[in-house]
């Protein structure tokens, strides 16, 4: 079963639909990179599943084959996910979770680790996102853990909201970024802001825009210098002019 042909006839008789032909990445004898659009059903459980996955990548394995599955979520548009997918069903042991944002130089990816072994896979967790993006026609500029980057806690995102709101969460990311935190993603900050109104803490109003509730404002408590946040608040409503 050597030749693309029969991989490609393999995975498509095994029930996997392909959006795109098998490629190598190097050489005759190199590694298979195969295409999938996955899917999700009513309760979001993606299809097929990892371990159907993993499955099919071992018995090509026990064939001498080795064929690396890059993920098309296409019940979903986001390219995020896309890329999410692949990761969580290539590294279920050492990713938790990925991010992805921009630079000049192109895609970088912040991968939450589950352990600290992830370092040790890292060239192979970059040429996975290398395969990806080169699908999409996007450079990777970096990989990034956030363990090792400044990241705004969830606490972090409150404080700073009690002085920005009302705001969106693009500009709260600017806000703490100011603060000397690193840049965060977007979908990091959305993420922890869905969090945070799960818990009762902050409401996403009509137009996009957060705001702190009660039970926020009683977990932050109050500080009576002028350091104060509402002392900041205050100011930083002057300068909105609001």
């Amino acid at each position: 079963m050597r030749s693309l042909e029969k991989v490609t006839k393999y995975l498509v008789d095994s029930g996997l639909k392909l959006s795109g032909p098998i490629a190598r990445r190097d050489g005759e004898n190199s590694d298979l990179y195969a295409f999938v659009e996955v899917t999700r059903d009513e309760k979001g459980h993606q299809k097929p599943s990892n371990l159907r996955l993993s499955r099919l990548t071992k018995e090509l394995l026990d064939d001498g084959i080795v064929v690396k599955f890059i993920l098309n979520d296409v019940s979903n548009a986001d390219f995020e996910t896309g890329l999410r997918a692949t990761l969580l069903h290539a590294f279920p042991e050492f990713i938790r979770n990925c991010f992805l944002s921009f630079d000049n130089d192109g895609a970088v990816v912040w991968i939450v680790p589950k352990i600290s072994a992830v370092r040790e896979h890292l060239g192979s967790i970059a040429n996975r996102i290398t395969i990806y993006l080169g699908n999409a026609d996007i450079t990777l500029s970096e990989v990034k853990l956030t363990v090792d980057e400044n990241l705004p806690s969830r606490t972090a995102i409150l404080s700073e909201l009690r002085i920005s709101a009302p705001t969106t969460s693009e500009h709260l990311a600017e806000r703490l970024s100011e603060k000397g935190f690193s840049t965060p993603p977007i979908d990091y900050i959305n993420r922890h802001l869905d969090a945070l109104r799960r818990a009762n803490h902050v409401i996403r109003r009509k137009d996009a825009h957060y705001c702190l509730t009660a039970s926020a404002l009683k977990v932050l408590g109050t500080v009576k210098r002028r350091s104060s946040p509402d002392i900041a608040r205050f100011l930083d409503l002057a300068r909105r002019g609001t």
